[in-house]
């Protein structure tokens, strides 16, 4: 994912609690991962949450 909005220059993302429904990861582990992979890019990650 990362990849892809370095290649398109996408600054912005929205994305659910990536695997964090049916496949029950737990949000506090998955998020600094994604805060990790992001870190040193300027993509604005927006977590959409009902």
């Amino acid at each position: 994912m990362r990849d892809v909005c370095m290649k398109d220059g996408i600054t912005k993302l929205a994305m659910p609690r990536i695997g964090c429904g049916l496949d029950r990861l737990k949000w506090e582990k998955v998020s600094p991962i994604i805060q990790e992979a992001f870190a040193d890019t300027d993509v604005e990650i927006i977590v959409c949450t009902l």
